[in-house]
């Protein structure tokens, strides 16, 4: 999936969102802005969701690097996030490093599948309760 393709509806997951960063680097593309623009306004559709951003990176470093390279991706998308209205409590980030790829091989084109993003959108149980009420 290509920045830009998302569900619109609560608890849906979103397929992996690739081409969110540049190699090497923590700055979001221009292009997976406006994605995580709609997953704001999808947040405020559904309040009683929380959201788990998974962060990976290619192999082109070593282990540690990639990890804490996955980490402050994670990091970066939270603040842009909340930068744009969604309330940071919603939001956890876990970095899986280059611990798990989806294709292997040393081509540009394996490191950019590699290197992606996964939202998951999960039920906010004190949330969820309160709207019962």
């Amino acid at each position: 999936t290509k920045v830009g393709e998302l569900p619109v509806a609560c608890g849906r997951a979103w397929a992996p969102l690739f081409d969110v960063f540049d190699t090497n680097s923590i700055d979001i593309n221009p292009s997976a802005k406006s994605v995580f623009e709609k997953l704001v306004a999808v947040s405020k559709r559904c309040p009683s969701y929380s959201y788990v951003i998974e962060t990976h990176a290619d192999k082109r470093a070593d282990s540690r690097y990639n990890e804490m390279l996955a980490k402050a991706r994670g990091h970066a998308i939270k603040d842009f996030l909340q930068s744009q209205g969604m309330e940071y409590h919603r939001l956890r980030s876990v970095s899986f490093g280059d611990s798990k790829p989806l294709v292997d091989g040393n081509s540009s084109a394996a490191h950019a599948v590699n290197r992606r993003v996964v939202v998951i959108p999960t039920p906010t149980p004190a949330l969820t309760q309160l709207s019962l009420e």
